[in-house]
């Protein structure tokens, strides 16, 4: 039987394998827009000097959240605060291009990895909207696996993501 730590860098193992390196910053494919990736590069040096916690890019996903022509990011991301343990905090980014320039306006708290709370994770932006994947625990699944699966789309709404159903 597999425990959480396991199951956790197997995910890690496999994202990792899957883009070739951690630059890259991508869920299957390299991000095209190359202002884009260097901030997303840059942001997420920073924030790891910063916290001096393991930080590891989960998931990008590219598309036009605020609806004016140009390709922003929505950056799932893990923090283990409890280094080395098997409580991870689960965590998006939401990144803008404006120009040649990218601004983190939001950051969006996904859940926690270990505890039996929740797990979200971005999976595509279509015309405006962002779609999100939510696996929650019934009472009687094990830390590693969330039986419940459900989506939830947000918007920009006053320059913030927020749910609309």
């Amino acid at each position: 039987m597999f425990n959480t730590r396991t199951l956790f860098a197997a995910k890690i193992l496999l994202f990792m394998a899957l883009i070739g390196t951690a630059k890259s910053y991508s869920s299957g494919t390299a991000i095209p827009d190359p202002i884009l990736k260097k901030y997303i590069n840059k942001y997420f040096a920073k924030l790891k000097k910063k916290t001096k916690v393991p930080i590891e890019i989960t998931n990008v996903t590219l598309g036009d959240i605020n609806m004016d022509g140009q390709t922003d990011a929505i950056v799932d991301y893990t923090v283990n605060e409890g280094a080395p343990g098997n409580f991870t905090l689960l965590y998006a980014l939401v990144i803008v291009k404006n120009g040649k320039e990218c601004h983190a306006i939001q950051r969006i708290d996904e859940g926690s990895f270990g505890d039996n709370g929740y797990e979200m994770q971005s999976k595509k932006i279509t015309k405006g909207v962002a779609l999100f994947s939510i696996d929650t625990y019934s009472n009687d699944d094990p830390t590693c696996c969330p039986s419940i699966h459900r989506t939830r789309r947000y918007r920009m709404i006053d320059g913030i993501l927020s749910p609309i159903d």
